[in-house]
């Protein structure tokens, strides 16, 4: 069950067992992109005395953690790192009443997802998956037993998908991986060593240009 609690100064918290970062991603045939999590740091000087600090223990000793609606985070080493983060407004507003001085927020990895708007036949030699093979800036992954039931691809040209896409973004991202499931949900993995987080537009336009490719493929 999810808690949620108030802070005197407005901020909401979660209780810590109610603070995993298990992506969950909503198997519904909505045309909704849901941004699911986006994780990353910020460069800070320290953090600020509140209540939503808490003690964990971590591989880099006890650190203080916060787990919030704007997002989990963890300080390390002049660092905060956060996770399950969906909004970079959300983010700031909860880092500047928690840290001292942060930097802008450097996106590491983003997860969104959409429905196709149909079910989909996603066993092995499939027609979208034979379909997929034959698309020059795409990689299917090959089946294993934990992912025989789904379709998992990589972009691996973004610029060539770009131009046969009619697509632009201004920050391409140096992995892209794609998952589709039998109910029809698209899921997209999209990494950087680290860049500016300015807003979920771009990602938002990637995921419905690549929802629009998939329909066209089935």
């Amino acid at each position: 069950m999810s808690i949620v609690m108030h802070t005197p100064d407005g901020l909401s918290i979660r209780d810590a067992d109610d603070a995993s970062h298990r992506v969950l991603v909503d198997e519904s045939n909505h045309d909704i992109v849901r941004v699911q999590n986006a994780c990353g740091f910020i460069v800070t000087h320290g953090v600020q005395p509140h209540v939503a600090w808490q003690k964990a223990q971590s591989i880099f000793g006890v650190t203080p953690v916060a787990y919030t609606m704007g997002g989990n985070l963890c300080m390390v080493v002049g660092r905060i790192m956060f996770k399950g983060a969906t909004n970079v407004s959300n983010l700031k507003a909860v880092v500047d009443r928690l840290t001292e001085a942060p930097g802008v927020p450097m996106l590491q990895l983003v997860v969104l997802s959409v429905g196709i708007g149909r079910s989909l036949y996603v066993h092995v030699g499939c027609l979208l998956e034979t379909r997929l093979l034959r698309v020059p800036w795409i990689k299917v992954m090959n089946r294993i037993e934990e992912v025989c039931s789904i379709v998992v691809f990589y972009v691996t040209d973004w610029a060539a998908m770009e131009s046969a896409l009619g697509m632009h973004t201004s920050q391409p991202p140096k992995l892209a991986a794609v998952t589709l499931t039998r109910k029809g949900t698209l899921t997209l993995r999209l990494t950087w060593d680290g860049i500016e987080w300015r807003g979920n537009g771009d990602f938002e336009r990637a995921i419905t240009t690549l929802r629009d490719f998939v329909r066209g493929l089935v």
